[in-house]
């Protein structure tokens, strides 16, 4: 054979040492799964942070006891106090499969969070095999197929869906229809059931019982047959897979069948917000947006990322955006449009949720879509033209110095979720206008006993909403105030509270504390029994109220109250302090009570 015809060849053809270890594909796959995992590891040792917090650390609803109740259950359903309403419009959310994974991984792990952590980390590896499996379909060479799923695997834009717990929503998605995508793509079914089509459909089943997003996966397999009639692909006909079809509508009928029933009791309270059809000229901007994440994903900004609509980048991102469009419509680009029409296909979910929310964008949302443009890139690095030794060898650096810069990055933006305090600090840092992250540190500093900060970006995260999370927003404010005794500007934020959240027991108690610290006794028991007339169960309102009460000389009222409390709970440690501070404080020369009981 003439070097010439040899160097034509695909380098899986030809002879040499490092040839065979090219055609390995499991070694490949092997280094796929393996890398990511490394990058991942340290993970392990975070703390659980934001929606965690409510979906999972000491979430009493989270138990086996509850299982069949929470299987059945709206996915925000199952956190501490039911769907929260800064969420009502997701209440509509059904995710059984994420819900049985939290409760599995809470048995197994005792509830602590390295295990979840560890479970993210191992799913986003096995995803990274899948893609690349599928590459490996598309293009025929393990070693491109690695290239393109290494620079996927160690992407800075997946932290979010990685590192942090409750984000696995896409993982677990993207896991389950990659699944179905490579069965389908790979064995024929000859038999209407058979191991193939049975397999397909239970995990396109779960990849629906996912995330909402697994339901554009028909979708994907169409435009897998549209790119099948242009170029040739390895025994793929839609006449030897059309017995998966069926399976795939019995799956989906399925999900959607447990979907109503589960869903049937919240219809009163979940909301379907406006649509805002003034925003539809955002709609390419934000395609543009999303694309330039994905090439130059510098960001430290852990959540949220606004609209930037700075005219010289925004003319930057809609030329690249065109530059896409255009080399992935020219004739013979068919590998690029398929890769093109999966982003949009995946993406489209996201820009439906900015026309909700208020030109909103996440990361997370770029973690299906993002296949798409490594199709893209493939085709224009490997199927374009062939490519020789020499080509190969700088196509293979590029990559592998991509992979390995976005893997440090990757590993650098992991650390912001390490705990609360890292996680919301960093996001106030990127977004000091954003009134939830403001609200969520001033949360974390008051829970760290930090209080003069804790009022700081309370009252910063008022200023900018005062209708986010507004009756804990005033909540926290005035417990900082009176902590830091400053029991008369606690008593204005208390009562401003009352005003929009009358009902909010924990209002009262902060006016009952901040009347305490005055010495004003009678004001004190006042708002304290308010409070316990909303919530007789709050333990310290009772405490504080027979404090009180045995401070105005009251003392039939103290001892009848104290022996109420008594009574209703015989085990709580305050007891005997209560009263031995009532029989001192009429018959001896008195104790010096507590300020506060929390």
């Amino acid at each position: 054979m003439s070097s010439e015809t040899k160097n034509n060849l695909p380098i899986s053809k030809r002879g040499g040492v490092f040839a065979n270890l090219l055609k390995k594909s499991l070694f490949w796959g092997f280094l796929v799964f393996v890398i990511p995992l490394c990058v991942y590891l340290p993970t392990v040792q975070y703390d659980f942070v934001w929606d965690d917090l409510m979906l999972i650390a000491g979430n009493e609803n989270l138990c086996w006891d509850n299982a069949g109740k929470l299987l059945v259950s709206p996915f925000w359903a199952i956190g501490k106090g039911g769907v929260p309403a800064n969420v009502i419009h997701m209440a509509s959310y059904y995710r059984p499969v994420i819900i049985l994974s939290y409760l599995f991984e809470n048995t197994l792990f005792s509830g602590k969070p390295w295990g979840f952590h560890l479970v993210n980390s191992l799913m986003h590896a096995l995803n990274a095999v899948l893609l690349y499996m599928f590459l490996l379909y598309l293009f025929s060479e393990p070693w491109q197929a690695f290239l393109l799923s290494l620079v996927y695997a160690l992407h800075p834009m997946h932290t979010e869906v990685v590192a942090f717990i409750a984000g696995r929503t896409d993982i677990f998605a993207s896991v389950f229809i990659m699944i179905a995508l490579n069965i389908y793509i790979r064995y024929p079914a000859k038999r209407i059931v058979s191991w193939q089509v049975l397999a397909m459909s239970i995990f396109a089943l779960l990849g629906f019982a996912s995330k909402e997003v697994a339901f554009l996966l028909p979708f994907a397999l169409i435009g897998l047959h549209l790119l099948s009639r242009k170029i040739e692909l390895p025994d793929f006909s839609f006449k030897n897979r059309a017995r998966y079809w069926a399976g795939l509508v019995v799956s989906i009928i399925i999900f959607l069948s447990l979907r109503f029933v589960a869903l049937s009791g919240i219809r009163d309270i979940a909301t379907n917000p406006p649509i805002r059809f003034g925003e539809i000229y955002t709609l390419p901007i934000l395609v543009a947006k999303y694309i330039s994440l994905c090439i130059a994903p510098w960001t430290n900004n852990p959540i949220i990322h606004t609209l930037n609509m700075n005219p010289t980048l925004l003319t930057l991102e809609i030329i690249l955006l065109l530059l896409i469009i255009f080399s992935s419509l020219k004739r013979g680009t068919y590998f690029a449009t398929y890769g093109f029409g999966w982003f949009l296909l995946f993406i489209s979910p996201a820009i439906f949720v900015s026309l909700v929310i208020d030109r909103y964008m996440a990361e997370r949302y770029l973690y299906v879509p993002m296949m798409g443009l490594l199709i893209v890139l493939g085709f224009w690095l490997f199927k374009r033209e062939k490519i020789g030794g020499k080509k190969i060898a700088v196509i293979a650096v590029c990559l592998l110095t991509v992979s390995a810069v976005f893997g440090g990055f990757t590993v650098r933006r992991n650390q912001i979720y390490n705990n609360p305090f890292s996680f919301w600090s960093a996001v106030v840092e990127q977004n000091p206008e954003n009134a939830t992250a403001q609200y969520n540190l001033g949360l974390v500093y008051l829970n760290r006993g930090e209080h003069e900060k804790a009022a700081h970006h309370s009252a910063i995260s008022l200023e900018l909403n005062p209708y986010y999370n507004v009756s804990s927003s005033f909540v926290n404010l005035s417990s900082a105030l009176v902590y830091l005794g400053l029991p008369d500007s606690a008593i204005v934020v208390a009562q401003n509270g009352l005003y929009y959240s009358p009902e909010n027991y924990r209002l009262y108690q902060n006016l009952g504390f901040a009347f305490y610290r005055k010495h004003d006794f009678a004001n004190a028991y006042y708002n304290y029994s308010e409070a316990l007339q909303i919530d007789s169960s709050c333990i310290g309102c009772w405490n504080s109220m027979i404090w009180s009460l045995a401070q105005m000389g009251d003392e039939e009222s103290a001892r009848r109250e104290l022996e109420k409390f008594t009574k209703a709970y015989p085990e709580d440690a305050n007891i005997q302090a209560l009263r031995d501070f009532i029989n001192d404080k009429f018959e001896g020369g008195g104790i010096s009570p507590p300020l506060l009981f929390e």
